[in-house]
């Protein structure tokens, strides 16, 4: 795993465990762990493919987890966009 590519990984934690709506929680779960994977080097993978993977530069996971945050919370968007409407023209 290349822990020089991620920081704040134990701010973003923290800040997770804060949050108190179940639903938003599970989604935030589920997007962090994903991030956390594309650090991983599967056994398939070829030396090539794992870079590929990579950032160019270090990610902030507190950043990405309060970001997911703000996504998740704006429930009616994700419903409406889940379900395939137009969400561009919806208030920010």
């Amino acid at each position: 795993m290349e822990f020089n590519l991620l920081v704040n990984t134990d701010k973003a934690y923290e800040f997770s465990q804060t949050i108190t709506d179940p639903v938003v929680k599970q989604l935030i779960e589920f997007a962090h762990g994903l991030a956390m994977m594309q650090f991983v080097k599967l056994p398939r993978m070829s030396d090539e493919e794992y870079q590929e993977r990579l950032p160019e530069r270090p990610l902030d996971m507190l950043f990405y987890v309060k970001l997911m945050e703000n996504l998740f919370t704006q429930k009616e968007k994700v419903r409406l966009g889940l379900a395939g409407e137009n969400i561009k023209d919806f208030p920010y």
